[in-house]
């Protein structure tokens, strides 16, 4: 897809990795081309957990057993799946793009609460040739709108 004239081309290979808890889209900008070039999805792992109806039960004290709500599970299992399952994925693919040389600056939208651990678990390598880290998420945004805000944030 071209960008068009009113956006700033991209003067270097750059990667956009678009994020959520459970998602990460790349797109290569170069100059005014931009094109998708993956997408990683968790959601399944998470969906399976889900299905099963999980409660933990937690010891309450003076002998009664309080029942957490499936929705704290829910949540903790999520935490889990985004942080070791989608950002270790999105950390071997990147590493692997890297070597193949496939973009010389990388750019992430992330949603503000991840942004630490997103951060935690990429390799040097990747936090050297990040440019920025955008805590918004924008996963189902248009992709003109993403290259609106990075060359917002850029100050471009």
């Amino acid at each position: 897809m071209q960008i068009p004239s009113e956006y700033r081309a991209f003067s270097k290979p750059t990667l956009l990795v678009v994020t959520n808890t459970l998602h990460a889209k790349f797109f290569l900008a170069n100059n005014r081309m931009i094109e998708e070039k993956g997408e990683i999805d968790v959601s399944s792992e998470l969906e399976q957990v889900a299905g099963d109806g999980i409660s933990i039960e937690l010891s309450g004290g003076a002998g009664q057993t309080v029942m957490r709500s499936n929705d704290d599970a829910h949540d903790t299992w999520k935490k889990h799946v985004t942080e070791d399952h989608l950002y270790t994925h999105l950390n071997n693919e990147l590493m692997k793009r890297l070597q193949n040389q496939e973009f010389e600056v990388l750019v992430f939208t992330v949603p503000e609460e991840q942004e630490n651990e997103l951060k935690e678990s990429l390799h040097i390598q990747l936090l050297k040739c990040t440019n920025l880290f955008i805590p918004k998420n924008l996963v189902n945004h248009d992709l003109l709108d993403i290259v609106a805000e990075v060359q917002e944030e850029q100050g471009i």
